[in-house]
């Protein structure tokens, strides 16, 4: 079953009295990129983390948020004061004051309120167990973000078949149409010719006219297109039951096709010709929307 691009999975668990919560959300993106927020003490664990998420995650982008919430206490947490940072702060007010004859004063709030003036201090602790701890709740947090990538997907492909049997039908009332317009084109190729040699001057030799012969039936010629149109028909929906990551190849297909469409709607001058080309790509268009967010 396909997957969708897009999702979310939260799991918590509880490890020596600290609540560990990981959440993953994953977006569309052309390639895959994974984007860790945790705790800094656990930044080593990191590169074991990150293969966890490329393995379940192979297109898209996986954002994954790590939190910790100790028990109170002062041994678990604390504020600390940057000094150095906190004396340039006044040290710069100073000189503003100065320079400009300003006046007042920083009050307390205000200097708190200055980034990276207060830090907070958390002591968690970063062993071997918590590195397993934390591969445990991320890999949950990834079952339920790949059921509801799965779910997801379900709704695509339903979507996406039911646009493929579209996409047959429109190329049968080409198929049937075809015919029609080869007896159409011979008759404006026969009015072309004779239009040609009435009017023709002394000058104009056979070979002129048969150059414009054949460049006619070259560009009415459709066969090759339709039968592309249906190879790429048959290979999207062999594609969408490959059960692996199948979203660019869609696209590509959903790009060939709309190619052929274009060409069929362009060199057939025929009413139903037309509107093939104008329904398949109006079609094709709502496919490439769909696969956009496809895994």
């Amino acid at each position: 079953m396909i997957r969708s691009m897009t999702g979310f999975g939260q799991a918590e668990t509880i490890v020596d009295g600290v609540r560990l919560t990981a959440e993953v959300k994953s977006v569309n993106h052309r390639y895959a990129e994974t984007v860790f927020r945790m705790p800094r003490e656990w930044a080593a664990f990191e590169d074991k983390l990150r293969r966890i998420v490329q393995k379940r995650v192979r297109r898209g982008r996986a954002e994954v948020y790590i939190s910790a919430e100790s028990p109170g206490g002062p041994d678990t947490a604390k504020v600390a004061v940057d000094w150095a940072l906190a004396d340039a702060y006044l040290t710069a007010a100073g000189q503003l004051k100065e320079r400009y004859g300003l006046g007042g004063e920083i009050t307390l709030a205000e200097l708190m309120a200055l980034p990276g003036v207060l830090v907070s201090e958390r002591r968690l602790p970063a062993d071997g167990k918590w590195e397993e701890a934390l591969a445990r709740c991320l890999d949950e947090a990834l079952d339920r973000l790949d059921q509801m990538r799965l779910n997801e997907g379900r709704h695509l492909f339903e979507d996406l078949n039911r646009r493929i049997e579209t996409l047959k039908r429109l190329h049968s009332m080409a198929e049937a149409a075809a015919p029609e317009a080869a007896v159409q084109y011979r008759a404006r190729l026969r009015q072309k010719i004779g239009e040609l040699v009435a009017g023709r001057d002394p000058a104009m030799d056979e070979t002129r006219l048969a150059m414009e012969v054949a460049l006619m039936a070259e560009r009415s010629d459709i066969a090759e297109e339709l039968t592309r149109f249906a190879s790429h028909i048959r290979q999207f929906a062999e594609l969408l039951d490959a059960g692996e990551p199948i979203g660019r190849r869609l696209d590509f297909l959903i790009q060939e096709m709309s190619r052929e469409a274009n060409t069929i709607g362009a060199k057939a001058a025929h009413a139903d010709l037309t509107a093939f080309a104008v329904e398949a790509k109006a079609e094709l268009e709502k496919m490439r929307e769909q696969v956009q967010n496809i895994e």
